[in-house]
């Protein structure tokens, strides 16, 4: 039977989009926070503190905003239940102030069974986001306080008693079912096609910016959904350069479906670049409760959306292309399309088989 998928990271996150894959455009987003104590981090052989540190071989110098309160920036990223190991999913995301580039390691101690750490190397002065990454198990359920380095700032994470349970087809056209597995079928031109598999190798809740979603793993990174009333949230991670050279983390959220809006309805995502371009995504049902053919199986109940492809630079607007997808209801993606500005397919996803647990 011919039976769905795809999802970004600073070091080993990175989301798969995996049950559509939209054209996104690069991000560059720059904010101002304000800092309080220095925090001085790995100090390289020779270097100290107090000493002159440079670019190539002195540690960073830098500050981590908001200490000796609330760290700036913190974003509580993955799941935390009692008796479950934590894994990349698990972070935190804290603003700094760079004074000197160069390498950084900051860790917290270890509390009631986890810790956090994160390494990397800042090329650039100024505000920098970066990731702390949790390890180890969590012992007992509470909201704990987590410092990290000397003087920093702080975090809280609630640990909960047990494992949260949701239904994972509430999103009915983009069920989110763990074990769930799909094999798709990528057109690379020329007749030729590229097998692509696409599982959810497990599921979990979590809550973001105060919002319930689902992250759903598979063997490239995760992914995050939020559904209610038949309207199915995105949201994915991205690691993008910098005007300074470097690279940032930034989320993109985007509605990937309205299952209960009537044929026509529509819907817009915006998208910013650090060019100076904005990019726009026109959605729109195009047809409901159709049948679709995809190689020999046949497909019921399916929602078309086409979208528009539109880029404004300065005061123009331009249409560079469509994308058209097709969702059966209970399965997921079965097919999308993706033409250029004058409506020639250009390429072609199509669902080779699938296998959604009942």
């Amino acid at each position: 039977m011919a039976l769905s998928g795809v999802s970004s990271t600073d070091h080993c996150f990175r989301a798969l989009h995996m049950k559509s894959s939209h054209f996104l455009a690069t991000l560059f987003v720059a904010t101002i926070f304000t800092s309080c104590s220095k925090d001085y981090s790995a100090e390289l052989p020779g270097s100290s503190p107090d000493a002159v540190k440079g670019f190539s071989y002195g540690s960073a110098v830098f500050t981590l905003n908001g200490s000796p309160y609330a760290c700036t920036a913190d974003s509580i990223l993955g799941v935390y239940n009692t008796g479950k190991a934590l894994d990349s999913s698990n972070r935190i995301v804290i603003s700094v102030l760079v004074d000197t580039p160069g390498t950084y390691t900051i860790y917290t101690a270890n509390q009631y069974g986890i810790s956090f750490s994160g390494t990397g190397l800042f090329t650039s002065l100024g505000v920098h986001n970066i990731s702390l990454y949790g390890s180890g198990t969590p012992l007992t359920a509470g909201t704990f306080n987590y410092i990290p380095g000397a003087n920093g700032c702080s975090f809280a994470v609630t640990i909960t008693g047990g494992p949260i349970t949701t239904d994972c087809k509430s999103c009915i056209y983009l069920p989110t079912c763990s074990g769930s597995t799909y094999s798709y079928m990528d057109s690379v031109g020329a007749g030729q096609w590229h097998t692509r598999r696409a599982d959810f190798l497990s599921t979990a809740d979590t809550s973001i910016d105060g919002a319930p979603y689902t992250s759903v793993a598979s063997e490239s990174g995760y992914s995050y959904y939020s559904c209610a009333d038949g309207t199915t949230i995105e949201l994915v991670y991205n690691t993008v350069p910098t005007f300074q050279g470097g690279t940032t983390l930034v989320s993109s959220k985007h509605i990937a479906l309205e299952s209960n809006a009537a044929p026509g309805a529509a819907w817009i995502s915006n998208v910013a670049n650090s060019y100076g371009q904005n990019f726009s995504y026109v959605y729109r049902i195009a047809e409901k409760g159709i049948t679709r053919n995809v190689f020999d199986s046949t497909y019921t109940n399916v929602i078309h959306v086409n979208t528009a492809i539109n880029v404004t630079v300065g005061s123009n607007t331009t249409t560079i292309g469509s994308e058209d997808f097709y969702y059966a209801r209970g399965i997921g993606l079965i097919e999308k399309d993706s033409s250029s500005y004058n409506g020639i397919v250009l390429t072609k996803t199509v669902l080779q088989s699938y296998s959604v647990p009942e």
